[in-house]
């Protein structure tokens, strides 16, 4: 649940960066959108504890930090 509201307080900064950059809410033409709603189907992303249980184990001593975006 922690990482849904991080991700959650990601969502307004990176719409303004968005419109910052590219002058619109969205940045991908129709078939970029399409391609990437495909891909998106069977992608899986870890948790941060995955995360920081696998720098653990192959980088003892690293920092791992959660950045906004």
């Amino acid at each position: 649940m922690t990482d849904f509201v991080f991700w959650g307080f990601a969502v307004l900064p990176n719409v303004i960066m968005n419109l910052i950059k590219n002058g619109r809410l969205r940045k991908d033409n129709p078939h970029a959108t399409e391609v990437w709603s495909k891909h998106g189907e069977h992608d899986t992303y870890m948790t941060f504890r995955e995360i920081l249980a696998l720098a653990a184990k192959h980088i003892p001593g690293a920092k791992v930090r959660r950045k906004l975006f």
